[in-house]
């Protein structure tokens, strides 16, 4: 099987909820989905652009753990790669001001983030080497191709790339900086060329003005997605099959939540392996869902690798069971 997961390589710079720092770390939406694909399948490939100065070494070990980085495109020169995120509690996140965090807590800026505006400034500007491009796309053929939250239209050309080279199967997470109701014509766009949308609630709500998840599935699947999964965290995840008309509930494995970043890029890449293995979309959710429940609950990109032996067969069996019981 071979599995392609499309986004942003990072460098990381985390303020905990309780205050613990975490400088030059290992980053980036690509990762968290190939993490949450790698729960379910050998190997993953990334396609991401990274400048120079994103560390070789992590590549290495990412490749020892099987996410592969050979299709990677490097960007000559520094580019700015950081991420900044300060967690004031286990659900408010906010990455922007660093200076301001980090005098919360008393201690002085990091001398990597000075001139630090904001993490994903790159995706507001077309002409940014950082944004990723149709031409990216190998001449491969891909089993199941998930793209994870960048530019709108890098979404648009990446799909459009992928189906030119007969991929199975394409999946994609919008991410919210860019969504407005202005972004509802280029997504409509894709989500005809798409096997499944996986909007948050709260996408869900910029681009649609509501809050009824199950209204916001119809209508995404009225623009051309076959399934669609709206998530909603602590609350789990709204399935709608378009082609049966069918909504299904999938509630959250609960866990002690330490971390939230990322398990929504996790659940996107195990949800596209799991879907392309079983072509199931129910299970498929539960399988994702037990991804992000894994990466919950540690801190780091590479938190939710390498779970104990018989751990996620034991989670998948108790949500599956949970799940079959409600319908």
């Amino acid at each position: 099987m071979e599995t392609f997961v499309c986004g942003g390589l990072r460098i990381d710079y985390v303020i905990s909820a309780t205050g613990e720092v975490r400088l030059n770390q290992i980053g980036g939406n690509a990762i968290y989905a190939a993490v949450g694909a790698r729960t379910y399948t050998d190997r993953v490939h990334l396609l991401a652009r990274a400048g120079d100065n994103y560390p070789q070494e992590w590549l290495d070990e990412l490749a020892r753990q099987g996410i592969l980085s050979s299709h990677l495109i490097r960007v000559p020169g520094w580019q700015d790669m950081r991420t900044f995120y300060a967690y004031i509690d286990e659900k408010t996140r906010i990455d922007r001001d660093p200076t301001l965090h980090f005098a919360r807590i008393g201690q002085p800026l990091p001398e990597e983030l000075e001139g630090y505006v904001f993490s994903t400034l790159e995706t507001q500007n077309p002409d940014n080497p950082l944004v990723m491009r149709g031409g990216d796309v190998p001449e491969v053929s891909a089993d199941a191709v998930h793209i994870a939250p960048m530019a709108l239209r890098s979404h648009l050309e990446l799909a459009q790339a992928f189906r030119q080279q007969q991929a199975e199967q394409i999946t994609v997470d919008p991410g919210e900086y860019e969504l407005t109701a202005e972004s509802e014509p280029l997504i409509k766009t894709y989500c005809g060329l798409i096997d499944a949308f996986l909007p948050s609630e709260l996408e869900m709500g910029l681009l649609l003005d509501t809050s009824d998840p199950y209204e916001a599935a119809e209508t995404f699947a009225s623009w051309g997605a076959p399934l669609v999964v709206i998530k909603r965290g602590p609350d789990g995840c709204l399935l709608y099959e378009r082609d049966v008309r069918k909504f299904t509930n999938i509630p959250a494995y609960p866990v002690q939540v330490v971390d939230v970043t990322g398990a929504g890029d996790t659940f996107g890449g195990a949800f596209a392996v799991a879907l392309n293995q079983t072509g199931d979309p129910i299970r498929s959710v539960v399988m994702a869902t037990v991804a992000a429940s894994l990466c919950l609950q540690g801190y780091g990109a590479l938190y939710g690798l390498n779970p104990p032996p018989g751990e996620v067969k034991k989670r998948l069996d108790m949500l599956m069971e949970r799940v079959q019981r409600n319908r």
